[in-house]
């Protein structure tokens, strides 16, 4: 989910390319570089493996977020709208319907593997 999110959100920024535009999203992938660096160390080593699917996780979500609001703003800026903070847009897409949604049906389809691979198991 996470993935999808990030690609449609990089897409978008990706189509509005002015120059200015791609300076801040050359310096948000460095930064977000050292930011998957660093959380792979601290995954990994309390998390072990599962780690890197959880700094995997949170390096596509930041992605995400930061190209959606580069976005938003140039959108703004072009239409002359009101602009919106960061804060503002996670706490918007975070407890919007169809994402709450998303994330219930994905835990739920996870936890039915789950049970259905412990009974293979203990068939097998």
């Amino acid at each position: 989910m996470f993935m999808s999110f990030n690609g449609m959100s990089e897409a978008f920024a990706y189509g509005q390319a002015t120059p200015s535009v791609m300076t801040t999203l050359q310096g948000m992938l460095f930064f977000n570089s050292i930011l998957y660096i660093g959380s792979v160390i601290v995954f990994s080593k309390y998390f072990g493996i599962v780690g890197l699917i959880y700094a995997n996780c949170l390096n596509m979500g930041v992605r995400a977020i930061f190209s959606l609001k580069i976005s938003l703003d140039e959108f703004t800026k072009a239409r002359n709208i009101q602009d919106f903070g960061l804060f503002q847009l996670t706490a918007r897409i975070f407890c919007h319907k169809v994402f709450i949604g998303l994330v219930t049906l994905g835990c739920f389809a996870t936890f039915v593997v789950k049970i259905c691979m412990d009974h293979l198991i203990v068939y097998l």
